[in-house]
């Protein structure tokens, strides 16, 4: 009898923890979205938000936007010029953004930030290119080299006026929170689900940041000698230090974020000589910069009808891992 009981009890708790897990699969409420926190295959994510075969533009409904929107070709630096702008065709947004994703093997989260982000920005009327920028090689991962990547490919492409660092694994959760740069550089995800909507720690500037392009260019950009997890966020914050500009955040009550779970990647194991690197971060701060970051594009496309435009990269910046000299 008792071992019944035992089994039964076993059972119900294999079944339960099954149903917890499976939790992530269920709608949730995120600002004035329903975002179903599961795997969108991106074909179905392409004929939602993508472009029309007929026109080249977008015409859907939803409950949270009924704007139309085209794909235009806003020239860059004159060298790479692509047609990759979403733009809402009836009213004038004098702002151009780029959101900027480092990316690698989180295809659930994109799949998810996608459904998520094309609407909100629609919504808001933003003029918007998002992209993704996945690391090949080396096996660890650079985030702040991906980041000055994505810059130096934006600029060639497009005339942006503002461009936003944006982790793949965060939801904004009110659109009052608006994708677009402030006078001064702009920390986004100042309080986010995981840790209680409090802001994680006074210096914090990563998760989600907005940058003007004299902004960006005034910090030199983000350090390419932080391979692994950890502190290349903290670094952009001296950067801003060293710039003489001013963090800025927004008001609390909608600078929320939601965070999806994810397993750590491997190559992004903790970074052990990241504090060291940190401690250097001026006498270095001039000679490991966007301009420095050197790369080598493996593939470049429009994905999905519009939805982002993809580059896979590799990081070729002579100053690995062995070969930089802490001061």
């Amino acid at each position: 009898m008792k071992s019944t009981k035992r089994c039964i009890c076993l059972v119900l708790g294999v079944v339960f923890f099954i149903l917890i897990q499976r939790k992530v699969t269920y709608e949730i409420t995120v600002g004035r979205l329903k975002v179903r926190m599961q795997f969108v295959p991106f074909d179905q994510l392409a004929l939602k938000w993508g472009v029309s075969s007929n026109n080249n533009s977008w015409t859907g409904e939803s409950n949270f936007t009924d704007i139309a929107y085209t794909l235009e070709d806003l020239s860059g630096d004159g060298i790479q010029a692509a047609r990759v702008v979403w733009t809402p065709v009836s009213f004038n947004q004098p702002e151009t953004t780029a959101i900027i994703i480092p990316f690698r093997n989180r295809a659930a989260n994109l799949s998810v930030f996608l459904n998520h982000m094309h609407p909100f920005l629609r919504h808001q009327r933003r003029r918007y290119t998002i992209f993704v920028i996945e690391q090949v090689t080396p096996e660890t991962f650079n985030k702040g080299a991906l980041m000055n990547t994505g810059f130096r490919e934006a600029i060639k492409t497009a005339n942006f006026t503002c461009f936003i660092f944006h982790d793949v694994d965060l939801l904004p959760e009110d659109d009052r929170m608006t994708y677009g740069c402030e006078h001064q550089p702009l920390h986004m995800s100042a309080t986010i689900d995981k840790f209680n909507y409090t802001l994680y720690y006074n210096t914090s500037f990563g998760g989600a940041v907005a940058m003007t392009r004299t902004q960006f260019e005034k910090t030199l950009g983000y350090a390419n000698t932080y391979f692994g997890w950890g502190c290349e966020d903290d670094d952009m914050y001296r950067r801003l230090g060293f710039s003489k500009q001013t963090l800025l955040r927004r008001n609390f009550t909608f600078a929320r974020y939601k965070m999806m779970k994810h397993v750590r990647d491997t190559g992004n194991e903790i970074n052990p000589k990241r504090k060291q690197r940190l401690k250097v971060a001026y006498h270095l701060w001039r000679n490991d910069t966007y301009r420095h970051v050197q790369y080598a594009i493996r593939q470049k496309e429009l994905r999905y009808n519009g939805l982002y435009y993809h580059f896979k990269v590799d990081i070729l910046y002579p100053i690995l891992k062995d070969s930089i000299k802490l001061l």
